[in-house]
């Protein structure tokens, strides 16, 4: 197996029980770490390293196995329930996580003192674990291991894990996940979940669960062939964050997530009432809340309509006009399954053009958020409608596609006109007589006005 060495750093207790003859209780808040821190221990150098000579538990250092058996108890993330996964003393924790604690168990006693049947006197008798879950809230969380057995010296020892976390949060056992893990059984075998114990002191008397090798009757025998683990599964409990967006008409109470308005009914009021409410359905309470809403542009706050009503304040207060809508309001604590509400109202401007008509989404985001824990939204919404006074002007005609210019063609010189009349006919022979009739009555005339011009010049 391989070595693994624990170191705590805790303060130690220096307790001592040489063995149990009567109940010991001993506050949780004594132990840290390792105990009892100095008890006597024996360090693994080989084969031959002399053993102890009566059963204890968990006293030997440097073993190839596991190093330094005093640390015996500590946590996993990662391991769902194995023996091995990263285990350490310290592990940071998220909540809904579900974490495997991890026990390692040794009795230290030389192995000849088993006896034939295990009936030796090195056989621990009545060994029995318990593990301590605190039931607190907290950022800072530790849990303890115990072996207790009847003829072991000391009669008891205990070791420590821690838990942190951004965010307060809590631990539960997952009933039915302990069990032992060692040769005889190597896939494990179910112990008792009587492995639990909350009470703010430990009690060797508790009965705790019984552990053995082959089977879990309490008797445990000596040397490392006989060691083993046993683990079991807590789940990490914190603040589940819930937050509602609901909307409605002045003096209702039908709060929806969606309200339909229409811009052409006159009878409509553009006045809306808008509610949020936030919870804390988790484990643990959730700290530094803060409560945000983002009014989108068609959305106007009516002045003075933002009131908080929670346990503290069930009539409601006053909140200013501004804090909601811009970084938030701070709500403080809100303790497990504790709830509170925000009611705001507003005027709706349409969002539709002159022109235009149909419906339109007007989207109310709310968000929660609070230390640790990531922000989370909800929303509810307008259906803005409109469907007369909608239509838009005529489109004016397009002009009409200017014809494409044609190129000219070149024309050539043209052949020179015969001097022979071309023939015709009747109709052409016809204008022939009468424009030499034409011709014969202008000579004529010309003749006759030459004379009366050569009349009037005599006369003058």
């Amino acid at each position: 197996m391989k070595l693994k060495m624990k170191l705590k750093t805790f303060a130690k207790v220096g307790i001592f029980v040489a063995a149990i003859a009567a109940a010991i209780i001993i506050p949780i808040t004594a132990i840290a770490g390792y105990e009892p821190a100095n008890r006597p221990t024996k360090t693994y150098t080989g084969p031959d390293s002399v053993a102890f000579q009566y059963p204890v538990f968990n006293s030997w250092v440097n073993t190839p196995n596991y190093g330094d058996e005093r640390a015996f108890f500590d946590a996993s993330t990662q391991a769902n329930g194995g023996t091995s996964g990263n285990y350490q003393d310290q592990i940071v924790v998220t909540p809904g996580q579900e974490v495997t604690l991890r026990m390692y168990v040794h009795n230290g006693a030389a192995p000849g003192l088993n006896g034939n049947n295990f009936d030796g006197p090195g056989v621990a008798r009545n060994t029995r674990l318990q593990v301590y879950l605190p039931t607190a809230t907290a950022t800072q969380l530790r849990s303890f291991g115990y072996i207790v057995a009847d003829n072991t010296n000391p009669g008891w020892v205990a070791d420590s894990a821690d838990f942190t976390s951004s965010v307060p949060f809590n631990m539960s056992y997952v009933p039915g996940s302990a069990k032992m893990i060692n040769g005889a059984n190597p896939n494990g075998i179910a112990l008792s979940d009587n492995i639990i114990q909350s009470d703010a002191s430990f009690n060797v008397n508790r009965p705790g669960a019984p552990i053995g090798y082959k089977n879990m009757d309490g008797n445990y025998p000596s040397c490392f062939e006989y060691s083993g683990f046993v683990t079991l599964k807590v789940k990490i409990n914190g603040p589940q964050l819930a937050v509602s967006k609901k909307v409605t008409t002045p003096g209702s109470t039908n709060w929806q997530e969606n309200l339909d308005y229409n811009f052409n009914d006159s009878s409509a009021a553009p006045t809306t009432s808008w509610l949020i409410e936030y919870k804390n359905n988790g484990a643990a309470t959730a700290t530094n809340a803060v409560v945000r809403d983002n009014l989108p542009a068609n959305l106007k706050l009516v002045p003075g309509s933002v009131m908080n009503y929670d346990s503290n304040h069930p009539q409601g207060i006053a909140v200013s006009d501004t804090g909601l809508f811009s970084g938030g309001v701070g709500v403080g604590s809100v303790p497990v399954g504790a709830n509170g509400y925000f009611r705001f109202r507003t005027t709706l401007a349409t969002p539709f053009k002159a022109d235009e008509c149909g419906t339109k989404q007007i989207v109310n985001n709310a968000q929660l958020e609070a230390s640790g824990v990531s922000a989370i939204n909800d929303t509810a919404s307008i259906t803005a409608k409109k469907d007369i006074n909608c239509a838009k002007p005529p489109t004016p005609p397009e002009p009409p596609t200017p014809p494409t210019p044609v190129n000219p063609t070149p024309v050539g010189p043209t052949n020179p006109v015969s001097a022979s009349l071309p023939q015709a006919g009747v109709e052409v022979g016809l204008l022939g007589v009468i424009g030499s009739s034409a011709m014969t009555i202008g000579a004529i005339k010309y003749k006759q006005s030459k004379n009366a011009l050569a009349q009037a010049l005599k006369r003058k």
